[in-house]
């Protein structure tokens, strides 16, 4: 009885201690070891633990103790918890030995049949098996196994979790092709983007695409894999014990990094670790150029070497040596003329031969020094040595591009006919002794040799009146090549302080000493700053000497490099940051000044510090900008520079598609900028970025708008013909600085043009408000417009356009007229441009001839009446000067090649704009030379081009029996069908009994080089002397620009005709398109059509014209380069050929045939652009099947009717993607595949039309968006709706 009573006690007194005090008989330890997984797998697998439970029995009295676990996961608003009735087996605890779970312990706690989730989102935590990021506490309690009673105290063991980011693929660029060598050492490189991870490993994956026409990312998982490695370092170099790249072979790769712990991967990234998919093809097998030989000649290098049958082109590469950019020569045969080098230098240059476009294979570098001196004229006494002209072999072919020699000078080819040593053509030289400036030339039947030297015929600088408008000017240097660039760098102000200048400082202009005095709070003077301006006896109260030029504003920079605007105080005292400085009690002729700090300079950024040439995109992306209440101009980058050589090398670009754009302030002068923050890395605070130069001046932030990411910058020019590098930048926490974006400062002398405007015959009453307009307009480019207006000049004179046979670069005779009369009468201001203001051109409102002021020239004419606005005359007048005085083309200039109205907002477009960019900035400071042969001065007379027929051969040329002549337009029918055209020689002076024809066809407008011949390239057809030879087109539709070349025995002769296309009838189109099946298989094509062409295929209108430029009668072409009723730009293999930019694009044929263009078009269509529907279709099927596996009865809500112009579309199905069930469409309605099928045609920049979302979050419901617009804000398929059918 006795033992049963101490056995009762002793269990009442460990109830006792267990439950009232909490001392508790086990104690319990938790560990969580990094790294932290999301996933709750990996803390029951592996090799290594990741969650460490120790547990110590302290109750002697207890042995062999069974125990059971309660874990506990908790997040922000979820817990998950071990069942209370969970399946687990005992753990048994012996007194004071201390127990280590093992991962075969915790195993059964870590199964999700055993535990229960509460809360937010705990229950897709526990099915998806991961975890949340964020702050997660793991806790442990330990159980009696019988009883479940508490017998520790809960242990926690705490862990932020959170996905890192996968690497960012570096090299090679997305669809980069790789040059084919032998052996490939292709390197691959990946930038990391994780942090705080002790130790990762990256596996290299690299595929090969079998299907050239789906997206790398939708065909890398089923492609078949050739290499795949695990390597420790963030680059790789493939070579050759690698598995072999095939040339001409697509490839895709990706990097996915993976943190491990001893020998386990752990999840710690997001896309478990993948990064995005990149892709690459390896060029076709092409050797390098060999044999390659330079030689010094005449102010050009001579560069030779041996060809291979794999080469189609060549490019040759050279520079100053040391320089960063390469100038580039394009040749057709294997030889080339450097021209533009300078006496005394030394370049370097390579050699690269194409195999295919747009990738050359480059030989090893070699280098070549220049004479500083003409060492064969030193030789020869002055004199030059005579050309040996012995070889008589005509080269076969000179092609656009090409160059040839004429007796001292390489002749750069632009445009060329002929064959066989006989060549037709212009081009342009550069010039040695005029600074090596280029000059339009024309050479007509010269004879070239093989060694490509002209041996017989004249080259002549010439300018032609019938070619089209200014940008087929006789000289084509467009100047600006030595100012907006970098120099010094520096930031300069206006003045300097030896001593610390305070903003709270009392600043006072002295006029009759032109000293600042700088005051202290208490009045006492300072220190004082020299302007250099003074005005004697002092100035009158409140301003400057009667008409004297205002002194301020100014910069000024302290001893210590702070900079600061200095302007004078508002009359009122209102607004000064220096508001309560010191008075000056003897102030008199002493004006207030406010200063404004602007920044500071100091030492300057290297290398080390920042990375100058690549963006640190990943964590942050500053774009600067033009802001409100700037001075002076802001010129970015635009899409259609691209398409312009000497546009976009003014452009420096950093990354994929970051531009650096400019902002002009003239030397000294301060001006405002904004600019716009990005941030990709949410550890990035803005408020931290700073902006500074590459010389050190840090400039201040005039203000920060957190909730745009907008700032806005005060910035202080430089010197004269200088630039700034100014970047912004983020402090990195080891030291030195992200580079987030980069803006150029470019600074130009000051410049002032006086302008006169002449009133012919009626009085000019709007004088005043073109004055304000001029100088508004120029004052943004730093210039100073002074206009004046002059008496009206009595003058009575005929229409100055005799008739519209072209727009002229020089004076017609009536105007010359003119300009003689008025300087006889009034004289002239050498150092005036003039504009004479006429009601009427007699040509109406086109613009050609409503404004007219040749290049560089002094007079010009605009035509009041002719305009419809008073902005329009006052944005002309701007126009026209900035031809005449600035030297400044048009953007759709030959040289530069823009096409009109691409560039709306320019001043030198047709479009009303107001701005000037930064290449035209260059100019206007750097004009070059323009130098007229045919204009002496403003009285000679214009030359008439001279008829160039070999009048030793008559050739007569018919159209379906009907004679025509050269020059004419002959036209494809609407049929469509080739004229019927013949060509007979009728006199021929060598009575030969044989005649040679070819016809050559060509057109070259916008991306386009077309060129065919008949019979063919090489081929001439010969027939009987007095026999007409007809044209057997091929089955080939083709129109532009013909030239017929005939040869003789002993002549030859060229003749130029054009031939042009016509449209069919709206009902012609709709006959073939129901005839082919076509609109009864796709119900808006008819719609589409409208949209694209309005059913032309052509340009309408009667007034044809031979330039490139001149589109009435030639394909209909639209931005940013599509072609005729469909509009065909960028296509497939299937439907285009490869063009030099590497995309296929459309064939000649669709360009003048407009039912091949509508075939076209329907197989691109409905073979590409709706199979890519498809696959997106698709793919929403997959999301919603899987979301309705795990919610079958959690409906997806569909999006509801949308009307787009006169169309409405619902979800529900279509007959055009069949096998999708989405519902019963009802009638007169249509699916919204369908939408996304229209603006596939039109791209998907922004997205499919209609798009299933899919969170991140799986337990989020997937839900559907419309994207109607495009990247421009364009709404297509209501374009199309809109469109009768």
């Amino acid at each position: 009885m006795k033992k049963i009573l101490l056995f009762c006690s002793t269990l009442f007194l460990f109830f006792a201690v267990y439950g009232q005090g909490h001392i508790y008989p086990v104690q319990a330890n938790v560990n969580v070891v990094a790294p932290y997984s999301l996933y709750l797998s990996d803390y029951v697998s592996g090799s290594k633990e990741r969650l460490i439970v120790t547990l110590l029995n302290r109750d002697v009295q207890y042995p062999s103790m069974p125990v059971r676990l309660r874990l506990s996961i908790k997040g922000n608003g979820f817990s998950i918890q071990t069942r209370p009735y969970a399946s687990v087996s005992p753990i048994t605890l012996e007194p004071n030995v201390p127990y280590k779970l093992t991962v075969d312990d915790l195993m059964p706690y870590f199964d999700t049949r055993n535990l229960l989730a509460q809360g937010l989102g705990g229950d897709s935590y526990l099915k998806g098996g991961r975890l949340p990021e964020g702050m997660i506490e793991f806790s442990i309690e330990v159980l009696e196994y019988g009883t479940s009673k508490v017998l520790s105290q809960r242990a926690i063991g705490t862990a932020w979790l959170a996905l890192q980011k996968p690497p960012l693929l570096s090299l090679p660029f997305q669809d980069e092709v790789i040059p084919w060598r032998e052996p490939l050492n292709l390197l691959f490189q990946w930038t990391p983007q994780h942090s705080g991870v002790a130790r990762v490993e990256y596996e290299l994956i690299i595929k090969e695409l079998w299907d050239n026409g789906l997206a790398p990312e939708s065909a890398f998982a089923w492609s078949p894999e050739i290499f795949r490695e695990r390597i420790t370092s963030t680059s790789y170099l493939y070579g050759t014990l690698a598995p072999a790249l095939e040339p001409g072979r697509r490839y895709a790769w990706a990097v996915r990094v993976v943190a491990k712990d001893g020998a386990d991967d752990v999840s710690i990234f997001e896309n478990e670790g993948l990064s995005m998919i990149r892709s690459f093809r390896i060029a076709r097998y092409c050797p390098e150029p060999v044999q390659v030989k330079a030689t010094a000649e005449r102010g050009y290098i001579h560069v030779e070497w041996e060809s291979a049958p794999e080469h189609i082109d060549y490019t040759v590469a050279y520079r100053v040596k040391g320089a960063e950019t390469w100038a580039e020569v394009r040749s057709t045969f294997p030889s080339a003329l450097l021209s533009g080098v300078r006496p005394g230098y030394t370049y370097e240059y390579r050699v690269g031969g194409f195999c295919e476009p747009l990738v050359p294979t480059f030989g090893k570098t070699a280098f070549l020094t220049l004479p500083s001196e003409d060492t064969t004229r030193l030789r020869n006494c002055g004199m030059l040595r005579p050309v040996d002209l012995s070889n008589q072999d005509p080269l076969d072919e000179l092609l656009n591009g090409d160059q040839f020699i004429a007796g001292d000078f390489p002749v750069h080819v632009q445009e060329v006919t002929g064959s066989q040593g006989f060549f037709t053509g212009n081009g342009y030289v550069h010039v040695p002794f005029l600074a090596y400036a280029p000059f339009k030339v024309t050479f007509d039947n010269v004879y070239i040799n093989t060694d490509r030297r002209m041996i017989r015929g004249v080259v002549k600088t010439v300018y032609d009146p019938t070619e089209s408008g200014m940008g087929n000017m006789d000289d084509i240097f467009t100047g600006g090549g030595h100012t907006g660039n970098v120099v010094e760098g520096i930031t300069k102000t206006d003045l300097s302080a030896d001593f610390v200048i305070d903003k709270d400082n009392g600043f006072f202009f002295d006029e009759t000493t032109g000293k600042i005095e700088v005051t202290d709070a208490s009045g006492q003077v300072i220190g004082y700053i020299e302007t250099g301006h003074s005005v004697p006896g002092g100035g009158e109260p409140g301003g400057n000497n009667g008409n004297a030029p205002s002194v301020f504003p100014m910069t000024v920079k302290d001893s210590e490099g702070n900079i600061y605007e200095v302007e004078e105080a508002p009359e009122d005292g209102s607004g000064t940051e220096n508001e309560g400085a010191g008075e000056n009690p003897g102030s008199g002729s002493k004006k207030q000044l406010v200063v404004t700090p602007v920044g500071k300079s100091g030492d300057g950024l290297n290398q080390d510090e920042v990375n100058f040439k690549r963006l640190d995109s990943r964590m942050a992306e500053v774009v600067f900008t033009d802001t409100e209440g700037s001075l002076y101009a802001f010129d970015a980058w635009k899409a259609v520079y691209s398409g312009s050589y000497l546009i976009r090398t003014k452009y420096e670009q950093l990354g994929e598609s970051y531009r650096v754009p400019a902002k002009l302030i003239p030397s000294g002068k301060k001006d405002k900028v904004g600019a716009v923050i990005t941030v990709h890395d949410p550890s990035v605070d803005p408020d931290k970025v700073i902006f500074k130069t590459r010389s050190g001046t840090e400039f201040k932030r005039e203000k920060f708008d957190k909730t745009t990411g907008r700032y806005v910058l005060n910035l202080v020019g430089g010197n004269a013909n200088d630039g700034q590098e100014l970047y912004a930048l983020y402090p990195k926490p080891g030291g030195g600085y992200y580079n987030l974006g980069k803006l150029l400062i470019v600074s130009y002398p000051s410049y002032r043009i006086k302008v006169k405007i002449v009133p012919v015959a009626n009085d000019l009453d709007e004088f005043e408000a073109l004055r304000g307009e001029l100088e508004k307009i120029y004052s943004r480019v730093g210039i100073e417009c002074v206009v004046e207006k002059m008496p009206v000049f009595a003058y009575s004179s005929p229409l100055l356009f005799a008739d519209k046979s072209g727009v002229f670069s020089a004076y017609t005779d009536e105007m010359k007229k003119l300009q003689g009369a008025y300087v006889e009468n009034y004289g002239i201001d050498p150092e005036a441009s003039y504009l004479f203001v006429l009601l009427y051109s007699g040509q109406g409102d086109d613009r050609n001839y409503t404004g007219f002021m040749p290049l560089n020239k002094q007079f010009g004419y605009l035509f009041r009446r002719d305009f419809g606005s008073f902005e329009e005359f006052a944005v002309a007048a701007a126009h026209e000067l900035a031809h005449g005085r600035l030297s400044l083309r048009h953007p759709f200039d030959k040289s530069l090649g823009l096409p009109e109205g691409s560039v709306a907002d320019n001043l030198m477009d047709y479009r009303h704009g107001r701005e000037l960019a930064k290449w035209q900035w260059d100019v206007i400071h750097d004009p070059g030379i323009v130098l007229r042969v045919f204009e002496r001065d403003e009285d000679a007379a214009i030359q008439q081009n001279q008829d160039t027929t070999n009048q030793q051969i008559k050739i007569e040329m018919y159209n379906d029996g009907k004679k025509f002549e050269k020059g004419s337009y002959q036209l494809i029918s609407a049929h469509p069908q080739m004229p019927e055209l013949s060509f007979k020689v009728t006199d021929n002076s060598d009575n030969s009994d044989k005649v040679k024809f070819q016809l050559k066809i060509e057109y070259r407008r916008d991306n386009r080089s077309d060129e065919d011949y008949f019979p063919e390239k090489d081929k001439f057809a010969e027939i009987d002397a007095g026999s007409s030879w007809v044209v057997d087109w091929q089955d080939k539709i083709r129109g532009g620009k013909a030239t017929l070349f005939c040869h003789t025995d002993d002549n030859k002769d060229t003749l130029v005709f054009y031939i042009r296309g016509t449209n069919p009838t709206e009902q012609e189109i709709k006959n073939f398109l129901l005839q082919e099946g076509y609109s009864t298989e796709t119900w808006f094509l008819t719609r589409l059509i409208r949209q694209e062409s309005q059913y032309r295929q052509f340009n309408p209108g009667t007034k044809y014209g031979s330039a490139w430029t001149s589109s009435v009668g030639c394909p209909n072409w639209g931005t940013p380069h599509g072609w005729g009723l469909m509009q065909l730009d960028v296509l497939n293999s299937s439907c285009g050929e490869l063009h030099r930019d590497g995309k296929y694009r459309p064939f000649a044929e669709a360009l003048w045939n407009w039912k091949e263009n509508l075939k076209v078009g329907y197989a691109f269509l409905t073979g590409e652009k709706k199979g890519m529907t498809k696959s997106e279709i698709l793919a929403y099927e997959k999301d919603m099947k899987r979301w309705y596996k795990d919610n079958p009865t959690d409906s997806i809500v569909s999006y509801s009717n949308q009307l787009e112009g006169r169309v409405t579309f619902m979800h529900a199905s279509s007959t055009n993607f069949s096998g999708v069930n989405w519902g019963i469409l009802s009638q007169s309605f249509h699916s919204f595949m369908d939408a996304m099928w229209v603006k596939s045609y039109n791209g998907n920049s922004r997205g499919f039309y209609y798009q299933l979302v899919v969170p991140d979050d799986e337990e989020l419901k997937p839900y559907w968006q419309l994207n109607r617009m495009n990247s421009k804000n364009h709404n297509y398929v209501e374009a199309v709706g809109n469109q009768n059918e």
